[in-house]
């Protein structure tokens, strides 16, 4: 008999290893599967909460430009009906709006530039920098929609054919800064 029982407890031994290790096994799997669920969950949320940060800042950019727009507009009926005739009106209106945007502040250093475009078909010199805060010693040159950013891409290529096609743009581009 001790034979039999010696036999026994060496396949019971061999047993509980076998389920030892299975339960083992199992239990990394169950982990693993808890840590990638978890990371994939918080990378879906990140992911979505960046989409509405981006989203809010395209909603606010977009109602600061409209608010900008209707200043000129503003700014135009004003000195029209003044009495101005309209070389004055663009001048005026331009040197009012240089200053107001030159003045104004955002936060994070933000500012609003405009470009005046004077060639529609795009090229070089199809527009002007007219008002621009932190490049002020810029203002007045003209750009080319050949003219590239940081990665290679033509963002004044980008936003004129924006502007062609639906009458606004939101676009990113590389800047040094």
């Amino acid at each position: 008999m001790p034979i039999w029982n010696s036999g026994l407890d060496a396949v019971r031994r061999q047993y509980y290893r076998l389920l030892l290790s299975f339960m083992m096994v199992l239990c990394v799997l169950s982990i693993g599967l808890s840590v990638w669920s978890i990371t994939n969950a918080r990378q879906a949320q990140a992911s979505e909460i960046h989409k509405q940060i981006y989203a809010i800042k395209k909603t606010f950019l977009k109602d600061t430009v409209h608010n900008v727009m209707r200043d000129i507009d503003e700014h135009r009926s004003r000195f029209r009906a003044l009495g101005y005739d309209e070389t004055k009106v663009d001048l005026l209106t331009k040197a009012a709006m240089t200053t107001s945007l030159h003045n104004k502040t955002f936060e994070n250093d933000a500012y609003i530039w405009v470009n005046e475009i004077v060639n529609w078909t795009g090229g070089e010199k199809y527009a002007v920098r007219r008002i621009h805060p932190n490049l002020r010693d810029t203002e007045g040159i003209t750009l080319s929609t050949s003219i590239q950013d940081l990665k290679g891409n033509m963002p004044y290529l980008t936003e004129l054919q924006g502007i062609k096609k639906d009458g606004e743009v939101f676009s990113t581009y590389w800047f040094k800064r």
